[in-house]
């Protein structure tokens, strides 16, 4: 595959662009949206108190909630934000049409929970495909949706300066060498494995608690 000025792309490098914004790119958005809703020092406390919330919280993110008070929300990923928001900040950050409708945000719809939706979508969708072939019109049409994304997050977050876009613009178009690509599509790997651990231990401490 050929870039526009003729250069050669990889046939992954667009999906490592596209794991870089699942693992990266959006989360440090909804970290951001995060710090609007709860203190790093009152994270951990507050998720305990919510007993639905902490009965499905992994180690790996009761570890994170705790050194939340040194360390702030920098290793906060989607799936945990999302929870979060969505358990402790009813209805304040509640989709247009609701949390895991079979359709996903509309183009009008433009709340602040129908973009932590269409965080937790994208990435997901990303992270399992089963084609790591990213064509250029795919591409387009996921940066066009990250930048939407940080268009209002930018300003619901109150930032200046289009922070937040010049973050995705950087990205669509940044030098990825043959390293940082093959990182990202290692942790794409590694992000697939995680999930599916993480769905059967969810299923099977439901099936206990049923």
């Amino acid at each position: 595959m050929s870039s526009a000025d003729g250069t050669y792309v990889s046939d992954k490098t667009h999906y490592a662009r596209l794991g870089h914004a699942a693992q990266n790119l959006l989360p440090s958005f909804l970290q951001e949206v995060l710090l609007r809703f709860e203190k790093p020092n009152r994270i951990y406390t507050n998720c305990s108190k919510n007993q639905f919330l902490s009965r499905r919280l992994k180690p790996g993110e009761c570890a994170r909630l705790s050194n939340a008070v040194q360390d702030g929300y920098f290793d906060f990923d989607i799936p945990l934000i999302y929870s979060i928001l969505r358990n402790l900040h009813e209805p304040a950050v509640r989709p247009t049409r609701g949390w895991d409708h079979p359709i996903g945000p509309l183009v009008n719809e433009i709340e602040i929970g129908d973009d932590i939706e269409r965080c937790r979508r994208s990435r997901n969708e990303i992270i399992h495909r089963g084609n790591t072939r990213v064509t250029n019109l795919e591409l387009k049409q996921y940066f066009y949706t990250f930048k939407t994304i940080a268009e209002r997050l930018e300003k619901f977050c109150g930032k200046y300066n289009n922070e937040f876009v010049m973050e995705v613009d950087h990205l669509k178009i940044c030098c990825m060498d043959e390293a940082t690509e093959l990182k990202y599509l290692d942790d794409l790997t590694d992000y697939q494995e995680k999930d599916k651990e993480n769905e059967s231990k969810i299923s099977d401490l439901e099936l206990k608690l049923s």
